[in-house]
């Protein structure tokens, strides 16, 4: 139950991940993203694609799953 008195069932609540940019691309009209390499993030959503480079993990997360920037200390 959310503090606005909504329920929302476990199946749909998405899972909060984080993880480090690697690569930033551009939006489909070419404007830079506000993101750059080495940002860590927070992201969510169901959908990414996943590959493995030697034996390393990488996934392709779409900016808007990206829900927040970890400020670097």
């Amino acid at each position: 139950m959310t503090k606005g008195g909504i329920y929302i069932p476990e199946s749909a609540r998405q899972e909060k991940k984080e993880g480090v940019v690697i690569a930033v691309g551009t939006f489909e009209d070419g404007k830079e993203l506000p993101l750059k390499k080495g940002d860590r993030v927070i992201y969510g959503g169901y959908q990414s694609d996943e590959i493995e480079i030697d034996d390393e993990k990488y996934l392709f997360v779409d900016f808007k799953d990206i829900l927040a920037t970890i400020a670097k200390e």
